[in-house]
């Protein structure tokens, strides 16, 4: 693969982790580590594969040693990974969650008001 279609892919797969996952920084290996575990462990790897393949791909000799099969496949695993992610599916779970947080809170500090009240004796049978 030539350096072109490496780095253009890179930037491809960037672009879509910032779109995704809002990952900020300025290029591939920046916003995989801003995304860190985020992403499972065989993208993670793949990412890596096709930054370590970039820097790779600037040396003459060493371009030589890429494996084409092995980067097409790491390109595949990221984008069919970025490509099922819904960014306002996940801003909804995130909003949720945070709710459901506070109704959990509310429900066990109520609960605990009602305990210290009954214990005190200022509500229940008299």
């Amino acid at each position: 693969m030539a350096q072109i279609d490496i780095q253009k892919a890179n930037q491809q797969l960037s672009e879509l982790l910032h779109r995704k996952l809002g990952s900020s920084g300025n290029g591939l290996e920046k916003r995989l580590h801003r995304a860190g575990r985020d992403l499972p462990r065989r993208v993670r790897k793949a990412g890596r594969y096709l930054v370590k393949i970039e820097q790779m791909s600037g040396h003459p000799k060493l371009a030589m040693q890429v494996d084409e099969g092995r980067v097409k496949h790491s390109i595949q695993i990221c984008r069919d990974f970025l490509d099922g992610i819904d960014p306002d599916d996940r801003r909804k779970g995130r909003v949720i969650g945070i709710v459901a947080e506070i109704a959990f809170n509310f429900i066990v500090l109520a609960g605990l008001i009602v305990a210290v009240l009954t214990v005190t004796g200022r509500i229940g049978p008299n």
